[in-house]
């Protein structure tokens, strides 16, 4: 994949044009991630933590040029993190295992930075995921008290079907057609946890900084503080 310094003007974090030895949570162009500094000032030190935030903002930035790149997943990320500055072995020509686990969705403090640093960008997608979430877990106990011969069983399983599949089409815009199921498992604890910080108050901030307007009411079947 060959790429050109424009390609990544779009960035929400400038890191391409960054110095990679420059630690970025200490740059003024990436105090965003201080929002969430929890999740993003932690240690990595078999991977490092300046690599690992460049490779999720090469990823999962939504300007990022890889969304324009038609390839499979696998490669995608391999070329990701060639460009955040991992290297592979010289002599097996593979990544390390922490890398790979970091790629497959396998290390869980990597899979809640990669939601967090989605959330910039899809907040009303996330809200929508919330509440679907929470529909389907309520349906499913309909499920659970229905009387199989009844008719109105057929219609619980359609709406189960339908939310599913609802739920797996936001799961791809949201991670790029990401394909990880560890990563998709990470979001929807987070969600149970309440760990999205879908409040309204930020929801209103995003919409209010362009973002698209949630579709539905997100706060009909979920408290939010």
């Amino acid at each position: 994949m060959k790429f050109k310094t424009e390609d990544f003007e779009g960035l929400l974090i400038p890191v391409y044009g960054i110095d990679e030895k420059e630690d970025l949570l200490k740059n003024k162009l990436c105090s965003k991630l201080l929002e969430y500094k929890e999740v993003f000032d932690i240690k990595l030190p078999k991977l490092g933590i300046n690599k690992v935030l460049r490779y999720i903002i090469y990823l999962y930035d939504i300007n990022s040029p890889f969304h324009s790149v038609e390839v499979t997943g696998g490669r995608r990320k391999g070329e990701a993190a060639k460009l955040a500055g991992f290297e592979m072995d010289k002599t097996t020509k593979k990544y390390s295992d922490e890398v790979i686990n970091m790629m497959v969705g396998k290390n869980e403090k990597i899979n809640r930075m990669i939601i967090k640093y989605c959330l910039f960008f899809y907040i009303p997608r996330y809200a929508k995921l919330s509440v679907l979430l929470d529909a389907y877990e309520k349906t499913l106990k309909l499920l659970q008290i229905a009387d199989e011969k009844e008719a109105k069983t057929k219609d619980i399983l359609a709406n189960l079907n339908t939310m599913e599949k609802e739920m797996d089409s936001i799961m791809e815009e949201i991670f790029a057609s990401d394909g990880s199921q560890e990563l998709n498992r990470t979001m929807y604890r987070m969600i149970e946890e309440e760990d999205l910080e879908l409040s309204p108050e930020l929801i209103t901030k995003r919409i209010g900084e362009g973002k698209n307007s949630v579709d539905i009411n997100p706060y009909k079947t979920r408290k939010y503080v």
